[in-house]
């Protein structure tokens, strides 16, 4: 069976165009400010409470203070993958498991993370970079990215690991 590939209108094209310069000038810029919102911890360079030198996923209070949840810290094993994407500041996290394996080490839960995205073209560039992530073998797994479908007024996402359960 062939599908017949729909036609992108001029105006589209043109939409994905400025779309995609867009999102290349958001990711190219370098940090501007600290990550964590609020972060006034002192920097060890220079006890500046706005050095970006202690900024990282490292860092023993980011968990903390990435969490939406004060008393539900982020889950070390899927820390990194939060910060990075926070960083980008063009997602907003909303829930993230670190993946969890039952008494006999028997992974039953999978990594992920659920955010939200303004932009779909947003959503489809992660999956596009951990793809290619992936093809480089800079990352162990494929990942995926897809819709969510629970009613809110901007497209919820998730990511996760390519993994069989």
């Amino acid at each position: 069976m062939k599908l017949i590939r729909p036609e992108v209108s001029p105006t589209r094209k043109k939409l994905t165009k400025d779309d995609i310069d867009q999102l290349i000038k958001l990711i190219d810029q370098p940090l501007q400010s600290r990550v964590c919102q609020g972060c006034t911890l002192k920097c060890s360079c220079s006890s500046s409470k706005t050095c970006l030198c202690g900024c990282s996923h490292k860092c023993k209070y980011a968990p903390m203070r990435l969490s939406v949840d004060k008393s539900l810290p982020i889950e070390h094993g899927i820390m990194p993958l939060v910060y990075e994407m926070t960083a980008l500041n063009i997602f907003t996290l909303f829930w993230s498991c670190e993946g969890h394996n039952d008494s006999e080490g028997e992974l039953i839960r999978q990594p992920e993370i659920w955010f939200y995205s303004e932009l779909s073209l947003y959503a489809r560039f992660l999956g596009a970079v951990t793809n290619a992530l992936y093809a480089k073998g800079k990352i162990t797994f494929y990942w995926h990215v897809s819709i969510l479908t629970f009613s809110s007024p901007i497209t919820a996402y998730r990511i996760h690991p390519d993994l069989i359960l």
